[in-house]
């Protein structure tokens, strides 16, 4: 996805195994698109 290691993964990590436990996500592009939604890469 291009993002550089940042401690910020962490953070990332811990929302995308939260909305898959949710129901929020099913799929890997749902999970990409998330990301991307709520953490946009940054330069």
């Amino acid at each position: 996805m291009g993002y550089e290691p940042r401690p910020q993964f962490s953070q990332i990590l811990a929302v995308l195994e939260d909305a898959q436990l949710e129901g929020r996500i099913g799929s890997r592009e749902e999970a990409m698109e998330m990301v991307r939604e709520m953490f946009p890469r940054e330069g």
